[in-house]
């Protein structure tokens, strides 16, 4: 099922000047598969802005944002 925020995501729409194959094999990844896994999609969940470089595969990074955004709103 397709990821919801797909039309809006900059990733989705390959604004971030990547190679196409690489968009499009990381799209049926996260964005056709499992958007639950996608770091862009968690940070739309938990109401926070997205980072314009972050990519669906950067977990690690996308979990410390919302870690650092949780000790500072404690």
């Amino acid at each position: 099922m397709q990821c919801d925020r797909a039309q809006t995501c900059s990733f989705y729409g390959n604004k971030m000047g990547l190679k196409p194959a690489v968009v499009e094999l990381v799209k049926q990844t996260f964005c056709e598969r499992d958007k639950n896994q996608c770091a862009r999609y968690q940070l739309i969940v938990a109401g926070l802005p997205v980072p314009d470089d972050l990519y669906p595969s950067d977990i690690n990074r996308g979990r410390e944002i919302i870690r650092d955004w949780r000790s500072r709103a404690v």
